[in-house]
């Protein structure tokens, strides 16, 4: 369902492509609080993960000097590190600073490998290994079966399936 916008994005590219990606970046950035417990035990970190990826993602996106993207994305790591700690969440401000960052760098790092001359051939056949690979451990999940790789999260997702 989601694939036919993405793909045109990815060949439109330029703002299109950076417009999908705030929009990404926003879902995972609220995806990963979630997971680490945000919410009512963090204050609101549940909706202001998002909002600080969204702004990271769009700011960097119109940077043209990559050492003040890189500045954007430590200092607000930082805040997120400090609030989180003063909040007495140590352990999850690690967590929670870390999936940010990392959520950030593969977006922006996605936008370039589009703006890149041949661009569009390396993020299609980097889609076509994930969307394989995927489908492969969907597959080898569904026939061997097994133990539950983590129920809480992905309470389908198997052993088998990783290994496939």
């Amino acid at each position: 369902m989601l694939a036919p916008p993405t793909l045109l994005a990815i060949f439109v590219g330029s703002h299109w492509l950076q417009s999908l990606l705030l929009c990404i970046g926003g879902a995972l950035g609220w995806e990963w609080s979630r997971i680490c417990g945000g919410g009512a035990g963090l204050c609101g970190w549940r909706w202001a993960l998002p909002a600080a990826a969204v702004v990271v993602l769009a700011v960097t996106f119109w940077i043209s000097e990559p050492a003040g993207a890189a500045a954007l994305l430590v200092a607000t790591c930082g805040m997120l590190l400090l609030d989180v700690w003063r909040r007495g969440r140590g352990g999850r401000a690690l967590w929670l600073a870390g999936g940010f960052a990392y959520l950030c760098i593969a977006l922006i790092a996605f936008a370039h490998l589009r703006a890149a001359p041949g661009g569009l051939n390396l993020v299609l056949w980097l889609l076509f290994i994930v969307w394989a690979t995927d489908i492969f451990a969907y597959f080898a999940g569904r026939s061997i079966g097994g133990p539950r790789l983590w129920p809480a999260v992905s309470p389908k997702k198997t052993w088998a399936g990783v290994a496939g």
